[in-house]
């Protein structure tokens, strides 16, 4: 995947409208659909499919996708993290993908920063440090600087990391992926879809697992 071309057709003409996407996601948070089943009902699906845009790790041609909707400043995400590290190193086959759903205050400037960090392709490096590094920025009145230092350490052109956070292309793209997980019924992070089925009652490796044999 073209790291620094991620999203630039959905992105374009988005522009001032994408904020207000991220408004009224989170004014839905109270309206949510919590009717969502187990995997296998036709009913609680994917409503934004996988593209070239999304980003992603595995095979583009993959028949299993596993998508995870996820807050960078979430305790319950970076739980879930040593999980999704070992189903992507056991399943080489399995395409996974990463979709911001910002739930928590400085969940947006987080994500805003994982994009800043992807157009210079390393979103997957600086994902790995929000993640590791949450108890040190997440509440902190410090964070967007503490982001701004995760981009030094990752050697990034810093002008070009600060101009990208600023720019309307990064929160945008948080919005885009908000305004999909609300479509898709979403009101939890983190929350999973597997072939575009949404996952429920699975909490372990060995449960995960099962259903991505399922899945094949």
């Amino acid at each position: 995947m073209n790291e620094v071309s991620r999203k630039s057709i959905l992105i374009w003409g988005l522009g001032i409208g994408g904020m207000l996407l991220l408004i009224l996601g989170g004014a839905m948070l109270a309206t949510r659909s919590t009717s969502q089943k187990v995997l296998g009902d036709t009913q609680a699906s994917l409503a934004v499919a996988v593209t070239a845009e999304d980003w992603s790790k595995g095979p583009a041609d993959a028949s299993v996708t596993l998508v995870e909707y996820s807050d960078f400043q979430c305790p319950a995400c970076k739980n879930a993290e040593p999980l999704v590290k070992a189903l992507i190193e056991q399943n080489p086959d399995v395409k996974f993908v990463y979709r911001h759903f910002p739930i928590h205050d400085q969940s947006l400037d987080a994500g805003k920063a994982a994009e800043a960090a992807g157009a210079q392709g390393k979103f997957w490096e600086m994902h790995d440090v929000l993640f590791d590094k949450q108890n040190d920025w997440a509440g902190k009145n410090d964070a967007k600087d503490k982001f701004t230092q995760y981009a030094k350490d990752l050697g990034l052109n810093m002008d070009q990391f600060k101009k990208d956070f600023d720019d309307s292309k990064s929160s945008d793209s948080v919005a885009l992926d908000q305004s999909g997980g609300d479509q898709s019924g979403v009101n939890a992070t983190p929350t999973f879809f597997i072939n575009g089925k949404i996952v429920k009652n699975a909490n372990n490796l060995k449960d995960f697992q099962a259903l991505i044999d399922a899945s094949k």
